[in-house]
């Protein structure tokens, strides 16, 4: 049982340290680290958004951010994605949310990086993605001047004593290497500094940036972009950090607009528990959540909010029944929340409810919150089967806005652009498709269907596949499929080993993705796993059969919970 859950279970240790909210448009801080943490957390991320909005104009399109920071490293453990990880940030229930075990700016200041990242619309290599959001991560913001690009003693120290990660097998890494984490974060940290910071380097970085945008393998386009070949940049990297040139630079930055401070809300023990049910939630930890909400079922005191968070537990169960009845109490308190209108409106969809209310409540969610892109994606896809393609180009728009590396959401809009008439927007909508496809059997449709929109071009008539639905519910699911228990998760870098119990023993599989299987059954919009000993949940699993490396036999494409696992 996770640290942070035995001491709910045993004493309200959360409860004993005041947790507190303070919130401005768009962001809500919380944390049990005291009111003036959480009001200087508050200020810093004004002056992070004011900085972006002059770098990267339009960046941000998602939904609301909650900031959460827990003071001690042991009730952070119990939500840690990865062994060493000090923080983290996800799109779940309607919030973007960075979660760290406490309030260092460098935590804080790199997670929000790659939530800029992330709505970017370009796919950057690893070492580029991790880079940035570490050169970021010193981010100071004195007198009027914002600067980036201070020494980081910690990993100054890890390249002046450790062997370095050959250059070619770091700009391959399709995600930080588990052996070698603080090496790759080092490495790649050096190496964007000297490109965004020396002379020499620093004025080609648009060129290296356009490349990739323009799909060039990462390695051409640095070569292309910086015109050396890599060995030559490799050592020049060498005498960069030998020679410590780690100095900050100055970024153009427009200070917020000094405003007076919010109040400072102290939550109440409901509330808080609340919130650590609703952290696993997001993060896919639904034993944990459960066991936080089965202390609040039947309690008035958890009031409409506490109803919402058992009817997204029981969803997420498949048990429709009690999800109606939670859901419908929460609804009827007057508990406002996007992601609960967006939860009920898909209750409705699997429960066979009438399509015109199923958009009344998707509707209602995007209101409430605009760049909600699950539920543009969804009013997306009904607007297609009713024929108004223009509407559905609309919606699935915005969706791309908010997430727009979901190369799935890219294709189906390109299908109504194209269904709408607006031909040369299609194309454009399937070169993102094909740079964010989940699988090669995406790209292959997303250039197929360019292909035709190439020859309508020029006259013929394009070949209009027989069913536009989205390719995650039509891939091929593998070869083989495995049914059993799941008992446990390695934590691989970016990928996940899982550990199967079946009848004829023991299988290990691996997603080498995670992001881009096929979930099933989980009653919510997205599942994430906790690393570790599993719940022995029954799966089935599909996938196709090879040896990979670590003595996994396959590579995973789908996975479907029983009906009696959840």
């Amino acid at each position: 049982m996770p640290r942070v859950i035995a001491a709910i279970v045993a004493t309200p240790v959360l409860c004993s340290a005041a947790w507190v909210s303070v919130r401005a448009p768009g962001v809500e801080v919380l944390t049990d680290a005291g009111a003036g943490a959480a009001s200087s957390t508050l200020r810093r991320l004004s002056e992070f958004e004011a900085l972006y909005r002059v770098a990267e104009p339009g960046a941000i399109e998602g939904p609301g951010l909650r900031v959460v920071i827990f003071a001690r490293a042991a009730d952070f453990a119990a939500h840690r994605r990865g062994h060493a990880n000090a923080g983290f940030y996800l799109e779940a229930g309607g919030h973007d949310w960075i979660v760290v075990e406490n309030s260092s700016p460098r935590v804080l200041a790199h997670e929000y990086a790659h939530r800029v990242r992330a709505f970017s619309g370009v796919r950057y290599p690893p070492w580029f993605e991790e880079g940035l959001a570490e050169f970021y991560s010193t981010l100071e913001f004195r007198g009027g001047v914002a600067r980036a690009g201070g020494l980081i003693q910690g990993h100054a120290r890890v390249l002046g004593g450790r062997t370095w990660i050959p250059m070619r097998a770091l700009l391959d890494a399709s995600a930080e290497p588990e052996e070698k984490a603080d090496v790759f974060y080092a490495q790649s940290w050096a190496l964007v500094h000297m490109l965004l910071a020396a002379p020499g380097y620093r004025e080609h970085v648009p060129a290296f940036r356009h490349l990739l945008d323009e799909r060039v393998p990462p390695m051409a386009a640095l070569e292309q972009a910086f015109r050396k070949p890599l060995g030559r940049l490799e050592a020049e990297l060498r005498q960069y950090v030998d020679a410590q040139m780690f100095q900050a630079v100055t970024l153009p930055y427009t200070p917020p607009a000094p405003v007076a401070a919010p109040p400072v809300r102290t939550l109440s023990a409901v509330e808080v528990l609340l919130l650590e049910g609703e952290i696993h939630l997001a993060t896919g930890h639904q034993l944990e959540a459960q066991r936080i909400y089965d202390r609040l079922a039947g309690t008035a005191s958890a009031g409409p909010a506490g109803e919402a968070a058992l009817g997204t537990l029981a969803l997420g169960r498949k048990d429709f029944v009690r999800a109606r009845q939670h859901l419908r109490r929460a609804l009827d308190g007057g508990f406002d929340s996007p992601g609960l209108f967006l939860e009920y409106a898909m209750l409705l969809r699997e429960t066979g409810g009438a399509p015109h209310e199923v958009r009344l409540w998707l509707k209602r969610a995007i209101e409430r919150e605009p760049n909600l892109g699950d539920a543009h994606f969804l009013l997306g896809i009904a607007a297609s089967v009713d024929g108004k393609f223009t509407e559905a180009a609309a919606h699935f728009a915005r969706a791309v806005r908010a997430k727009p590396r979901r190369g799935l959401w890219w294709y189906n809009l390109a299908l109504a652009q194209r269904d709408a008439g607006a031909l040369a927007e299609a194309r454009t909508s399937l070169y993102r498709a094909m740079d964010f496809a989940a699988t090669e059997q995406d790209r292959e449709a997303a250039e197929t269907l360019l292909d035709s929109l190439g020859r309508a071009a020029q006259g013929s008539r394009p070949a209009k596949p027989a069913v536009t639905v989205p390719s995650a519910w039509t891939r091929p699911e593998g070869d083989q499929v495995a049914e059993g228990r799941l008992i446990h998760v390695d934590c691989r870098g970016a990928s996940l080993g899982l550990h199967v119990e079946q009848r004829g023993g023991p299988l290990k599989l691996l997603a080498e993705k995670p992001g881009e299987i096929v979930i099933r059954n989980t009653g919510s919009v997205q599942h994430e796993f906790k690393c570790g000993p599993a719940s022995a949940e029954r799966v089935r699993i599909r996938y196709f059969a090879r040896p990979l490396e670590g003595g996994y036999v396959g590579s995973i494409t789908s996975i479907d919970w029983a009906p009696d696992s959840r």
